[in-house]
């Protein structure tokens, strides 16, 4: 009898190899649409977004604020470091740093942010409390102090980053007194770097765009 030769019997094995890995693939890209998924790759949900970008901007009439245009590489990107041009600045705190409280050293104002809820203290009495929108969970919050010319006057900055692939960062100015100065959810574009002005201005720089941020005479 002619025995006929061929890779049949190793079809089998090839299928449940082909299998494993489609399943191995299936389970890493659902594991990175998660929050925290591989890497911090994934997506937050269009409900949480579209809640995001409307969120309630406030500007005080006290401020002034100017918006130019200025040439790409203008300012260099920032993360974690955004403060680090600032005397007065905390560290890092939030939901996906392990620290969730912060004191802001050399001030007598400490930060904390903790299920979406950013808390500022002066001493151990509560001046502000801001719940920020769901996307503001993947990267910690940053914290500086501007010392004014009494403690009402000084001003706290705050920022947080969403993801990368939402692209939304949270920046808060509050005085020492508990008045909301600026809150505002703006693009990643818009906000790469915040640095303090020559005349205590604060200086957001985007990828081609410079916004002043000054008290009014």
């Amino acid at each position: 009898m002619k025995v006929l030769s061929g890779n049949f019997s190793s079809q089998p094995l090839l299928t449940r190899l082909f299998l494993r890995v489609g399943a191995g693939l299936l389970l890493l890209v659902l594991s990175a649409c998660e929050p925290g998924g591989v890497g911090g790759v994934g997506w937050d949900s269009d409900d949480d977004i579209s809640q995001a970008k409307k969120y309630p901007a406030i500007e005080s009439s006290r401020l002034v604020l100017t918006t130019q245009e200025v040439p790409a590489q203008t300012f260099k990107q920032e993360f974690d470091t955004v403060f680090q041009d600032f005397q007065y600045r905390g560290a890092p705190v939030g939901e996906s740093g392990e620290t969730l409280r912060t004191q802001i050293v050399g001030t007598p104002y400490s930060v904390s942010y903790e299920m979406f809820v950013l808390k500022i203290f002066r001493g151990d009495d509560l001046i502000v409390e801001r719940k920020l929108p769901r996307v503001f969970y993947m990267h910690p919050l940053n914290s500086a102090v501007i010392p004014g010319q009494s403690q009402a006057h000084d001003r706290i900055l705050c920022r947080s980053m969403s993801r990368a692939t939402t692209g939304l960062h949270y920046i808060l100015i509050v005085e020492g007194s508990g008045d909301l100065l600026f809150e505002k959810v703006v693009t990643a574009a818009e906000d790469w770097d915040i640095l303090p002005g020559k005349s205590n201005e604060l200086i957001i720089g985007g990828a081609r765009t410079k916004t002043v941020i000054a008290m009014r005479d």
